[in-house]
């Protein structure tokens, strides 16, 4: 006996799903915009052709020689001459829908890009001190945590400066604060530019300033880099007062505290590189290590 064999069960149809709607950029639409008007034009073209055609067959149906089939043409005419001008003028809709809407988005791209730009400023104003735009304290506390990772990690070297400007206040009171800050901003640009592409400088408060060294090998790595910021401040900064610009020599002292020989956290460096400043300040050397 043959086994009865079964029917294959039919597959259940799978519902398509819809395509994904497809978002023009402004580019694009602008494009669809322009190709909107050239189809108007054609058909404006087309219905004045037709116009001009109907207008030759009347003057024709005045021959009484024409055969009599001219008035079945024309009427066609007129009939398709009438489809062509209600074609044109919804033409003319669509391409007045698709300006408008064009205009709508590039102001939409404009309000975003406007909105992101806003939204980068704040975010840069949040981490960077608003008079000399160095990063602040908060930024420099989270970079100094990212440093101190990646030297446990990788068994890197790294440094902490503690730099404050000798007689800051008293240029403040002699001179008055407009004075004071721009030298505050002279200092922090050349800070900037003294400064290795991987460190970071900031400004810690008043005229303090600090600035973490990645990967640094030896004391005298540090010291060579102090030194040249001591020379880089000590030369005249430019001040304008008024319509008068006068010159300001500046001297700063730096303290300099290394991981991990003083310290292995953020809290113990920076403690040591500021005992190490007091230290360079009292003893007028310029820099000085914690002892």
């Amino acid at each position: 006996m043959r086994p009865t064999r079964r029917k294959p069960r039919a597959a259940t149809p799978v519902a398509e799903k819809p395509a994904p709607a497809v978002e023009l950029s402004t580019k694009q639409l602008s494009n669809v915009v322009i190709e909107a008007k050239q189809v108007h034009e054609l058909v404006e073209e087309c219905r004045d052709d037709l116009a001009d055609v109907n207008a030759r067959m009347r003057r024709d149906l005045e021959d009484p020689k024409l055969p009599s089939k001219t008035t079945a043409t024309l009427q066609k005419s007129v009939a398709v001459h009438a489809k062509v001008g209600k074609v044109s003028d919804k033409v003319a809709t669509i391409t007045d829908e698709l300006v408008e809407h064009a205009r709508d988005r590039r102001l939409l791209d404009f309000q975003f890009a406007a909105a992101v730009e806003q939204e980068a400023a704040a975010r840069h104003a949040a981490v960077h001190d608003s008079l000399t735009c160095l990063p602040n304290r908060a930024l420099w506390e989270d970079r100094i945590q990212h440093g101190l990772a990646q030297a446990k990690r990788h068994g890197w070297g790294m440094g902490v400066m503690f730099i404050d400007l000798d007689a800051f206040k008293q240029i403040n009171d002699t001179l008055g604060h407009g004075v004071g800050d721009q030298i505050l901003v002279s200092v922090a640009q050349r800070l900037r530019v003294n400064s290795r592409s991987d460190d970071t400088v900031a400004r810690y408060g008043g005229d303090e300033f600090v600035c973490l060294l990645l990967e640094i090998k030896s004391e005298s790595d540090a010291a060579a880099i102090a030194q040249s910021i001591l020379e880089n401040l000590h030369r005249p900064h430019d001040l304008v007062t008024g319509d008068h610009t006068t010159q300001a020599v500046v001297l700063a002292s730096i303290g300099i505290a290394l991981y991990p020989q003083h310290g292995d956290t953020a809290e113990s460096l920076l403690s040591a590189a500021d005992g190490a400043m007091y230290q360079a300040k009292q003893s007028r050397s310029g820099y000085a290590f914690p002892i």
